[in-house]
This record gives structure tokens, sequence and C-alpha cells, in this order.
């Protein structure tokens, strides 16, 4: 059986609150509110 990961990439049925997927968007969160805090002069 694939990870959900997996699954998720593939298009099947997988559970959003998987804890490889949750790890892998709190990252993805943090990153997105640190390049939301840059000041237009910071690019």
């Amino acid at each position: 059986m694939s990870t959900m990961k997996e699954r998720m990439h593939t298009g099947e049925l997988y559970l959003p609150g998987d804890d490889e997927i949750m790890e892998d968007q709190l990252k993805r969160l943090d990153r997105l509110y640190d390049f939301n805090a840059t000041r237009p002069t910071e690019m």
C-alpha cells in the first residue's frame, strides 16, 4: 500500500490530516508567512 503523500500525488483518495502531509504543510506555511512579511525593499 502506498503512503498518503504518494496517494495525494497520484490522484487517489488520501487523508489530508496524515502526519507526513501535515508536517510538510506546516513547513510551507512558515515559508509563506516569512515571504508575506517581507518588505518590498528586501526583495
